[in-house]
């Protein structure tokens, strides 16, 4: 991957700052069909060597480590 993400922006291996824009990515529970809603910034316009789907990824990681996603409740599951 030619980008590399940071605090600071979005930069490409030579160190110059890229154009980006804000994203929305939906992500499904395919169990109970709920959704959470990502946003992040990327680069624009859509670059095919870019992985967006890893940025949203990280994006959601981030919420959950910053409590902004936060676990309902933990229950057993009945065998």
């Amino acid at each position: 991957q030619k980008l590399l993400p940071s605090y600071l922006g979005i930069f490409n291996k030579l160190g110059g700052h890229m154009t980006t824009r804000l994203f929305r990515a939906t992500f499904l529970d395919m169990f109970s069909q709920h959704t959470i809603v990502v946003e992040f910034e990327a680069p624009f316009p859509v670059d095919e060597q870019v992985d967006y789907k890893k940025l949203a990824t990280q994006r959601l990681g981030e919420m959950i480590r910053k409590d902004l996603v936060k676990i309902r409740d933990i229950e057993p599951i009945e065998i």
